[in-house]
């Protein structure tokens, strides 16, 4: 894989810096697919189209061993998983249990329940969606996410604070 991704480069210097990045974070990439999809397959994919993407974005990679490039391709990596589900999805094939990493449910109504909140978090702005990923499913402290989006720690607590107000809010109008 890593030979097909630098046959996509010219520039050995970016040459470097992907196998750098292969080296440092693809089993990262890997865990964080399989923990979401629960399917090597789908996971494989995932990073695969991931991969694609932070090459295409390698401009916006700063140092390799940093915080900020740990949390751009595990933002990455969780965008692109988002994707394929919804590409499933509306080709009839996933289960959003599967994006949850859970045992498939049979109830309809929990179902329905998955759906509309992935549709709420989707549904916010991009600066508050990014901050409930970084914090509850990658797990990073407010201290991290703030290093990593570059803002302070209380900007980052702020932006917890409104986008869970704003899905409370939302979830509040959905059921009226």
């Amino acid at each position: 894989m890593l030979c097909m991704m630098l046959a996509s480069v010219d520039a050995p210097e970016d040459k470097r810096k992907i196998e750098l990045l292969y080296e440092k974070y693809n089993r990262l990439m890997f865990s964080i697919a399989h923990q979401s999809l629960q399917n090597t397959y789908d996971a494989e994919d995932a990073v695969l189209a991931s991969w694609e993407k932070i090459i295409k974005n390698l401009d916006k990679v700063g140092q390799v061993d940093s915080k900020e490039t740990k949390g751009f391709v595990a933002i990455v990596v969780k965008r692109t998983i988002i994707d394929m589900c919804r590409k499933k999805k509306r080709e009839g094939e996933v289960s959003l249990d599967a994006l949850e990493g859970e045992e498939p449910s049979t109830s309809d109504e929990t179902e329905h329940q998955k759906i509309e909140a992935m549709e709420l978090i989707d549904s916010l702005p991009q600066k508050y969606k990014e901050v409930l990923l970084l914090y509850y499913v990658n797990e990073l402290s407010t201290k991290e996410i703030s290093q990593v989006l570059g803002l302070r720690e209380g900007s980052v607590a702020s932006r917890l604070s409104r986008a869970r107000k704003m899905l409370t809010k939302s979830r509040k109008e959905v059921s009226a």
